[in-house]
């Protein structure tokens, strides 16, 4: 078995949670948040160095409500403003990128805080942990072909789209796990996960640390990746 060195997850089923247990949907994502502080813990105590998190997708930044999106900005103000000070990012050396087209996002208050998370963590080198915010990932191939059409690129190959890609500083996916039942990419990272072991769960996030992610990564030791070969 390969070494496992970067795990992608799509984050899913924080609503359904929160329908399971008559709450309202932002409630399944206060769950949820709670739940990622324990995945968090898992991967810095692993000798994973990659950890790349679905946060947020472009259609969803899009398309959910008002109500709901306020609250995830929220949610997300406070646990940002905890990682900046977290010791388990410090200790760790997890240097923290933010991913996508996350300058869209209309609160300046949050940008603000996901520039502070990002500079505060650069120099940081043991582990990358990727938020992946507003983002689609036929939407990062398009804009990485249009980068090299600016540039004057007459011949475009993988290495160069790669490059130009927002996850140009990180290696391939080795696995890909979502929760929530869910057995689909929903354009998640598209270009590095193409030969990616993927698992489907149909435990919703906020249940699934770290039962989940154990079963996970037992079941990508068992499997033979052969590359095409």
């Amino acid at each position: 078995m390969e070494h496992l060195r970067h795990i992608a997850i799509i984050l899913d089923g924080n609503r359904r949670w929160a329908q399971k247990h008559a709450l309202k949907p932002w409630e399944g994502h206060e769950a949820g948040s709670k739940t990622l502080k324990k995945l968090l813990k898992y991967w810095v105590d692993s000798d994973i160095p990659y950890l790349s998190l679905y946060t947020l997708s472009l259609d969803n930044f899009i398309k959910r409500s008002e109500i709901e999106k306020r609250f995830l900005f929220h949610l997300f103000k406070i646990n940002f403003r905890e990682l900046l000070e977290d010791e388990l990012i410090h200790k760790g050396k997890v240097k923290v990128k933010i991913l996508g087209k996350w300058e869209l996002l209309p609160d300046k208050e949050l940008k603000k805080l996901l520039k502070e998370v990002m500079e505060k963590t650069k120099d940081y080198d043991k582990k990358t942990l990727s938020f992946l915010i507003c983002y689609d990932g036929q939407d990062e191939i398009v804009n990485a072909v249009q980068k090299l059409i600016g540039k004057g690129v007459k011949k475009v190959t993988p290495e160069l789209i790669k490059q130009n890609l927002f996850t140009s500083e990180l290696p391939p996916v080795d696995l890909l796990i979502r929760t929530g039942g869910e057995k689909r990419l929903s354009g998640f990272l598209l270009w590095d996960a193409s030969y990616a072991e993927l698992y489907f769960t149909e435990t919703l996030f906020p249940d699934s640390v770290p039962k989940t992610f154990d079963e996970a990564i037992e079941e990508y030791k068992n499997r033979k990746r052969r590359f095409g070969k």
